[in-house]
Parts: C-alpha cells; structure tokens; sequence
C-alpha cells in the first residue's frame, strides 16, 4: 500500500495511474507576476523594475513555487504549488 506523500507523487508523475482512479490533474506554469504575488509584503519590497529574467532568478532566490498542480476527484479540488 502507497504512503500518502508517495501516492501523491505517482498521481503528478503517472497520468494513467491518475485516470484509472478517476483523478484529472492539471499543471499550471505561473507567471512571474502570479509569483510576485505569492510573496510575502516584506519581500516585495525588495525587488527592483529589472527584465523578467532577473525577476524570476530572485524569485528563484525566494524559492517561490513555479507552478500550481490541481488535483479533481468527482467534486473535490486540491491545488498545491511546486
């Protein structure tokens, strides 16, 4: 039997294990601004008007998710980042 941490990793990682139990997963990449707004107050102030690139390393930096996986099973939504 599957551990929880375990069971929710075969579902991001194996689509056909998800579909056989009746879970459709959908992955959103964000944005760096949907990321900017993930950040806590005291952390935004710390960012300058640079190019996106130099914005997503310091969110890097933050270690702010990248992505938003969302988990439906009949009428149940669990969404997590990543």
């Amino acid at each position: 039997m599957l551990k929880v941490k375990e069971y929710i990793n075969t579902i991001k990682t194996n689509s056909k294990f998800a579909e056989e139990r009746g879970i459709a997963v959908d992955r959103k990449i964000l944005t760096w601004k949907e990321r900017f707004d993930m950040c806590e107050n005291n952390e935004k102030g710390n960012i300058s008007p640079f190019t996106d690139k130099i914005i997503n390393y310091q969110l890097d930096h933050w270690k702010v998710p990248k992505q938003r996986i969302t988990f439906i099973y009949q009428t149940e939504i669990i969404q997590f980042y990543e």
